[in-house]
C-alpha cells in the first residue's frame, strides 16, 4: 500500500475552475498525482472544494504556506491529509 500527501483546496470563490486548470496551476509546486474536484451528483456543479494529491510531502508544505489566485480570486488550502492507494 502506498500513501501520498494531499491537500484540501477551497474553491468557493471560483466554482467554474476545471480540474485541468487546477492541476496545471498546482503542478508548479510539485508533481500532482491526482486532482479531484468534488461535484454535486445531481447537477454536476462544483461543490466548492477539491483534493490534490502530490507525490512529495514537501509540495504540500509549499502549497499550504502560500496564497493562491485562480481566475483572479483567492484559493485557500487549509488542510492536509494522506491519500492511501492499494
Amino acid at each position: 500500500m502506498a500513501s501520498f500527501d494531499c491537500v484540501f483546496v477551497d474553491l468557493a470563490q471560483c466554482l467554474r475552475v476545471l480540474s485541468d486548470g487546477l492541476k496545471k496551476y498546482f503542478s508548479q509546486f510539485g508533481k500532482v498525482r491526482e486532482c479531484t474536484i468534488m461535484r454535486d451528483p445531481t447537477s454536476g456543479k462544483s461543490r466548492g472544494f477539491a483534493f490534490l494529491t502530490f507525490e512529495e510531502p514537501k509540495s504540500v508544505n509549499t502549497v499550504m504556506v502560500r496564497e493562491h489566485f485562480l481566475d483572479g480570486k483567492i484559493v485557500s488550502c487549509p488542510y492536509r491529509g494522506i491519500a492511501i492507494s492499494s
